[in-house]
């Protein structure tokens, strides 16, 4: 048995001495040809890695549907279909969870968690099914036609809306968003965006002692432009800061007549100090004008329209803006009773 073993050895250290030389002595280009076919196996594994890494669900994906199982999170991303005929797109979702943003020309879905993973739909009809539910929109300008037969609460009054069986059709303007998770739809509306388009020309000037507050008119163009000026700020902000103004900025009637007229030549008219300051001078005198009138007035035309129609004692005539006055009621000192 010894004797076996020493042989098997020998012929094992032979064989290992002549595979060495075989492979010291091989052909140059033999082991080139070698070495080409490892780099090339090694790229080859490399892509595939790198193909079922893309597959991957994302971080955190309970949070994106959060009614499912931990078990089924990694087929999710392939639980969407979608398909496109006749300028509908169809998008199914096993799971009714999801964010749709409405852009001028195009739909964004957003189908995980992930602000920056989304489909994008540039079709005009947009059809989101998920499970017996589903949503259409339709896209007209900045006009949605929305039909659904699922629960949804709206952030904005619904005006249009017509419910027959379980399916409910209605249109919606400035929709931004909407929100999806097994309770129902959640419908976002730019409350800004309405103000905007419901915004128009203020042709009233009210001097109310009732609330002690001057409204100014107002242009749409001119609070527009104020908005661009100030990004940032909402309308009704830009609205109450600088067309309502406390009423006691007026209770000295000379000198908020000299700074009115003083304003108006120097920043509305865009004259020098001088020209300002003589018509503050002249309009300080001229006691049956209210401060807040000039303040009201877009130039000096219409400041000049209005005092002709003052000094001829035809205000009915002035129509650059209408003038309310709301005054506090007056209390009635009782009288003395004569006895008989």
């Amino acid at each position: 048995m010894a004797e076996d073993k020493l042989v098997r050895e020998t012929k094992e250290i032979e064989d290992e001495i002549f595979f060495k030389g075989y492979e010291d002595f091989d052909d140059n280009e033999e082991k080139e040809e070698v070495k080409k076919k490892r780099n090339l196996s090694k790229i080859e594994e490399g892509i595939k890695s790198s193909k079922r890494g893309r597959g991957r669900p994302r971080k955190n994906p309970d949070l994106i549907y959060p009614a499912t199982n931990k078990k089924n999170t990694s087929n999710k991303l392939s639980q969407i279909k979608m398909h496109t005929e006749n300028n509908i797109t169809e998008i199914k979702l096993k799971y009714n969870s999801y964010k749709i943003e409405l852009q001028k020309n195009e739909y964004n879905i957003y189908t995980e968690i992930n602000e920056t993973s989304y489909i994008i739909v540039r079709e005009p009809y947009l059809r989101v099914v998920s499970g017996n539910t589903y949503i259409l929109l339709e896209r007209k300008d900045e006009e949605y036609i929305i039909t659904t037969n699922q629960n949804f609460k709206v952030n904005y009054v619904i005006d249009n809306l017509e419910r027959k069986n379980n399916v409910v059709n209605f249109k919606l303007t400035n929709l931004t968003k909407i929100e999806a998770n097994s309770e129902g739809l959640i419908f976002e509306i730019d409350e800004e965006k309405v103000i905007e388009n419901n915004l128009d020309d203020n042709r009233t000037l009210v001097i109310s002692e009732e609330d002690g507050k001057v409204y100014l008119p107002y242009t749409k163009e001119e609070v527009k432009e104020n908005l661009i000026q100030n990004k940032g700020k909402k309308i009704s902000e830009l609205i109450e800061q600088n067309y309502i103004l406390p009423l006691d900025r007026y209770k000295n009637s000379m000198k908020a007549r000299f700074r009115e007229g003083y304003n108006l030549m120097r920043k509305k008219e865009g004259k020098s100090k001088r020209s300002a300051f003589m018509l503050g001078l002249e309009l300080m005198f001229e006691t049956n004008l209210h401060p807040a009138i000039i303040s009201a007035c877009k130039n000096l035309e219409e400041l000049d329209i209005y005092l002709d129609c003052l000094e001829d004692n035809e205000l009915e005539k002035f129509s650059c803006f209408k003038i309310i006055y709301k005054s506090l009621p007056t209390i009635r000192k009782k009288g003395k009773i004569q006895e008989f």
